[in-house]
């Protein structure tokens, strides 16, 4: 309980802090926060739109998320993140879980420290893309899969590896083939 605290207290300001502070930055971060507003104002659930034209470069999950955002906050910037940041800090706790049940508490406080702070992922998490989104449901399925491979009754086993399953099917209506593929490897 303690190291879990321990890893709060780090990531949730790490998440949370500078994700309002400034504008649309990326070349992609623009096209992706239209996407999810497009998606909002229409109600189109199943095909993303940008400038009332199919988007078909990327399944509709991310988007659609990012349209839930906008129609519970209001369409901006600053919201636009939010589904970024809190997928990566989804995604955090899920490593610290799974190093957890493996190796401790405190290669699981590591672990999650580690993740939130490397570089990359903390500028995915603060920026308008998929990546974050794609990044939680790929180590969702990784974590289904072991905790199936060691569960020991049947039920158990079924129900991690439908948990698979599923995630695998997250990532890949995330991100298309690429969420299937990551976890396969």
């Amino acid at each position: 309980v303690l190291c879990f605290v321990l890893l709060l207290l780090v990531i949730v300001p790490l998440f949370s802090l500078g994700i309002s502070n400034h504008g649309l930055w990326s070349a992609d971060e623009p096209r992706v926060a239209e996407i999810g507003r497009e998606m909002a104002i229409t109600g189109n659930w199943t095909v993303p739109m940008l400038n009332k034209k199919p988007f078909l470069e990327q399944p509709p999950l991310y988007y659609g998320l990012l349209a839930l955002t906008f129609k519970a906050f209001g369409a901006s910037d600053k919201v636009a993140r939010i589904p970024s940041a809190v997928f990566a800090f989804l995604t955090v706790f899920l490593v610290f879980v799974l190093a957890n049940t493996f190796f401790g508490p405190r290669v699981a406080l590591l672990s999650g420290i580690i993740l939130a702070t490397g570089g990359e992922y903390y500028r995915v998490a603060h920026w308008v893309l998929v990546d974050s989104t794609l990044t939680f449901f790929v180590v969702a399925s990784v974590a289904s899969f072991a905790a199936g491979y060691v569960a020991e009754s049947h039920q158990k086993k079924f129900f991690w590896y439908l948990l698979f399953y599923i995630s695998c099917t997250l990532a890949f209506y995330t991100k298309g083939f690429i969420g299937i593929i990551m976890p396969a490897l």
